[in-house]
């Protein structure tokens, strides 16, 4: 008998919910490579992430916001 999955399964495992991460480090977390990630942020299948200081380059995700994607995934599955 398997073991139910929890919604912090996998890479998930781990996040602080209100630690952010960056956008650099979204393959980790998202199975996707760089490009890929862009264009699943366009088509909104992964969240949009947000800019981490006023005028700066650098994105971030919430841990949160990794951990509710993860779990939508592994719900769609099941």
């Amino acid at each position: 008998m398997t073991k139910p999955r929890s919604p912090a399964t996998g890479a998930a495992q781990g996040l602080d919910p209100n630690g952010i991460y960056r956008k650099a480090e979204g393959p980790k977390y998202f199975g996707l490579g760089p490009s890929q990630i862009d264009e699943a942020i366009k088509s909104g299948k992964i969240p949009r992430p947000f800019p981490l200081v006023d005028g700066g380059k650098a994105q971030g995700w919430t841990g949160q916001q990794i951990i509710d994607h993860q779990a939508k995934r592994i719900a769609s599955t099941e």
